[in-house]
């Protein structure tokens, strides 16, 4: 078996117009080994024991030279300046907070299928107009938004029955889309979108087996609500949700079909839209709610039985984008083999890096120069760790913490990402005190 080539991890770091590079030896930098900059600043490269490794770097730097290695130690790291003047940004450069599916990317002919087996779930035609969702507490806003509540013109005779608490007045604000009682729900042959899930009526989707309840937790604060299952498959698809009056289907359960022309979906692409699906969830709360650490909760359990066990996962996951991890959890853990749930902080919701150990290499080599990454990737970098539903709860009543619930397949699945992901950072940048370090991918578009 050949040696495994030396880890390389860049990260710019845009707030101090600088490219940090860090490189990691197996065991210690041989005599040999020799770094140097590209002509045009846009790959490192590291030469050691006659082989070459390129990494292309997540911003164009200044072409200069750069301090060498010493043999015998087995970590070092750089701090390169970008080329070009610095850029001013303005108001309209932040970026929006788009994931994948938004309503403006779905047509009539959009189709999908269960992503574990094939089987069609919304056929062709099915859907004639696809509509983005607001956020969940847009209707709590709207006090915020506006400078007073709707109103009829006959005051006296609305203020008296606001007054009285009778219900034989009409509800302005909920006639009017104001206030928290005012509801989406599913409508024929539209399409709701939010970040995780598509709203649908039941009779215009294809595939999917009879509900069924799923049990409840035990709190008891959770309503009992419907499984769905791809019928091909038996795989958990989504949900009833009969506040809505229609289906919720994951968008990781789903896939696209793929044209005969083009590359089939890898483990790794998989991996890939599930966690852009996650930080997209993620970016939201932080906007929404001005918060950086965050709780994700189960609500369903996906899985028969009960909760698989993580020692499940010691075989590579298949929604991970990092075949070569094993994510097991160790055996001592309070929550190995029940539910539990992940405490979340986000250090950075917005990076970019390159890694030599990137899950990008993994892809196929022909892909289209277009489709080829060349500044790096972008992701959003997390501390975590698991914690019992016990912590969870009591976490959550504390100010400056926001829960995020999510189907107890997602949440471990989650866990694998950031735990793969690890393998894509230097190892002095894995741990935090009591933290693990990952990163989840983001998503750039088209």
């Amino acid at each position: 078996m050949s040696a495994q080539p030396p880890l390389i991890y860049a990260e710019l770091l845009v707030n101090i117009r600088q490219v940090s590079v860090i490189v990691t030896f197996q065991t210690s930098c041989p005599e040999d080994a020799s770094v140097s900059l590209t002509a045009d600043g846009k790959q490192f490269t590291l030469r050691q024991n006659g082989k070459i490794s390129v990494l292309h770097l997540p911003g164009q730097v200044a072409s200069i030279g750069i301090q060498q290695p010493l043999p015998g130690v087995k970590e070092f790291s750089w701090r390169l300046p970008l080329a070009g003047p610095q850029r001013v940004l303005h108001a309209g450069d932040a970026p929006t907070i788009e994931g994948p599916w938004s309503a403006s990317t779905l047509t009539e002919n959009s189709v999908f299928s269960c992503r574990k087996c094939g089987t069609v779930i919304v056929s062709k035609g099915a859907i004639k107009e696809w509509r983005d969702l607001p956020s969940e507490n847009w209707a709590e806003m709207m006090d915020f938004w506006h400078c007073h509540k709707p109103a009829d013109h006959k005051h006296d005779q609305v203020d008296t029955t606001i007054k009285s608490g009778s219900t034989d007045g009409p509800d302005l604000e909920r006639s009017r889309g104001y206030g928290a009682s005012t509801k989406f729900v599913a409508q024929d042959q539209v399409g709701f979108v939010d970040i995780t899930s598509f709203l649908l009526t039941p009779k215009h989707l294809n595939g999917i087996k009879p509900p069924r309840y799923s049990d409840p937790l035990t709190d008891g604060h959770k309503p009992r609500l419907t499984e769905l299952h791809c019928a091909g498959c038996n795989h958990a698809v989504g949900y009833n949700d009969e506040q809505a009056e229609g289906y919720k289907i994951w968008k990781w359960a789903l896939a696209e079909p793929v044209d005969h022309f083009e590359q089939a979906e890898t483990p790794c692409s998989t991996g890939r839209f599930f966690s852009s699906i996650i930080s997209t969830l993620l970016a939201a709360v932080i906007s929404s709610q001005g918060c950086s650490r965050i709780v994700v909760m189960p609500n369903i359990s996906t899985v028969s039985g009960g909760v698989r066990e993580l020692a499940d996962h010691a075989a590579p996951s298949t929604t991970s984008p990092y075949p070569t991890t094993t994510c097991s959890m160790p055996s001592s853990s309070p929550h190995a083999t029940g539910p539990f749930s992940l405490s979340l902080w986000i250090l950075s919701p917005s990076i970019r890096y390159s890694s030599n150990q990137t899950a990008s290499q993994e892809l196929p080599q022909n892909l289209p120069a277009e489709k080829t990454p060349k500044e790096g990737e972008a992701a959003m970098k997390v501390f975590w760790k698991a914690i019992s539903l016990d912590e969870a709860n009591s976490m959550i009543e504390k100010p400056g913490v926001e829960e995020v619930a999510l189907p107890m397949d997602a949440v471990i699945d989650l866990q694998l990402n950031l735990r793969g992901s690890a393998l894509l950072l230097p190892e002095s940048g894995r741990k935090f005190q009591d933290w693990e370090v990952g990163l989840l991918q983001k998503y750039e578009g088209s």
